[in-house]
């Protein structure tokens, strides 16, 4: 079906009309409690969408490939499926931040994480993105069926991150006017969030009354809650991360995590298009249509998880050769270097699935203890010391030592 924003510059005023009210009426439309108000206009729309058969084979194409990747991630070994999933995280993390122009590096992610996983270290930066994030990947619930749920996510997730003149004001969320502008840098104002906090308020409740809609297939609900508290814009800063996060939440219920921790990456990877169909769906000339928007959304979450399917499948052959290497390697062939052939195994594993440039002994060994049987910290550092005898394992730097496999083994 051709988008009505499209449509609509092909035909004179009075068929616009005609074709609007067309589709509104159309038997399988869904018009929702909900409305927009474009910028500069006076006209009040209802939100609605035609279902299509291009929701229906995005959704199919979805449910497919998410089958994968349960599959896939299913067939890793535990350490490779570990790292793998923390450094999916801080991808996620670092992607959401740049695309509302955050400036946060690998480093500074990698720590906020680590901040979280051992009690002992001091809160970093991004430590509330970080651990909203982890419990988004290893907790059960979060609560959104209220504004003041959505306040809580907000400051779990990024008020510490905000500017003190820039944090909400109101009761819930922001008292005073807000606009977005164009991403090019004109300054060009393009959207007005909703006004006043009353009517804020007043439009997620009617939001929730969507989500809880059981006649509207799930992704479908996602993406209109995703596209909906853009045009809300209930805070001065933090909107996008904040649904993002969201939308990965529900995601996860509906999929599973790794379809959850794709959707930034792809909506980074394609910011140009992601930008647009906000605003095509925001314009006087699409009438509240959200086809443009529902269709965009589906597409990216589609395009992230082939994205991480790809990735995974290339790691996941360079480890089959890896462990084709130790297998014919004669060191470990005669089984009496048990110990050993799991710390190079574990190494491997961390080399092909983070991105990190090696390992510490700690580290190693408790990603070990977590999936094998292992006697002690020390034995681990007696057989690291042994391998990088052998050549296998080549040492980075010191205090601490960083352990990762010989540059010479993988050229073999």
């Amino acid at each position: 079906m051709r988008y009505f924003y499209k449509l609509v510059y092909e035909i004179n005023k009075e068929d616009a009309e005609t074709e609007y009210q067309l589709r509104l009426n159309f038997a399988s439309s869904c018009i929702l409690p909900l409305t927009i108000k474009p910028i500069n206009q006076s006209k009040i729309f209802p939100l609605y969408f035609v279902p299509t058969n291009e929701m229906l084979k995005l959704c199919s194409a979805i449910h497919t490939h998410n089958k994968e990747l349960v599959s896939i991630i299913g067939e890793l070994p535990g350490v490779a499926k570990d790292q793998f999933l923390i450094e999916s995280i801080i991808g996620e993390m670092q992607n959401t931040n740049e695309i509302e122009g955050v400036s946060s590096s690998r480093e500074e992610l990698v720590e906020s994480v680590k901040s979280i996983q051992d009690s002992h270290k001091q809160p970093s930066r991004f430590y509330g993105l970080a651990k909203s994030y982890l419990k988004l990947v290893y907790s059960d619930a979060i609560e959104i069926n209220q504004p003041q749920d959505i306040r809580r996510i907000y400051d779990d997730l990024v008020i510490h991150e905000i500017k003190p003149e820039e944090r909400p004001d109101g009761q819930i969320f922001r008292k005073e006017m807000t606009h977005v502008t164009k991403r090019s840098g004109s300054g060009k104002i393009i959207h007005q969030g909703v006004y006043p906090e009353s009517e804020i308020i007043n439009h997620f409740n009617n939001l929730f009354i969507v989500m809880k809609d059981d006649h509207i297939p799930n992704l479908l609900k996602i993406a209109i809650q995703h596209y909906y508290i853009g045009y809300i814009h209930p805070f001065y800063d933090g909107n996008g991360r904040t649904a993002r996060f969201m939308s990965c939440y529900l995601i996860k219920k509906e999929l599973g995590t790794y379809s959850a921790i794709s959707l930034s990456r792809a909506c980074n990877q394609n910011s140009r298009q992601y930008a647009e169909i906000f605003e095509r769906a925001n314009s006087a000339q699409n009438r509240g249509e959200l086809n443009v928007f529902i269709e965009g959304f589906l597409g990216l979450l589609n395009q992230g998880q082939k994205d991480v399917l790809n990735e995974l499948n290339e790691k996941k052959a360079k480890l089959r050769a890896v462990n084709e290497k130790i297998a014919n390697c004669a060191l470990f062939s005669s089984g009496k270097a048990k110990t050993e052939k799991d710390v190079f195994y574990t190494l491997a594993q961390s080399y092909l699935f983070s991105d990190e440039s090696g390992i510490t002994v700690k580290d190693l060994y408790e990603s070990i203890q977590s999936h094998t049987a292992i006697g002690s910290e020390q034995s681990v550092r007696l057989a690291l010391h042994f391998l990088q005898q052998k050549g296998l394992v080549d040492v980075i730097g010191q205090k601490p030592k960083y352990y990762s496999l010989s540059q010479s083994f993988l050229a073999e």
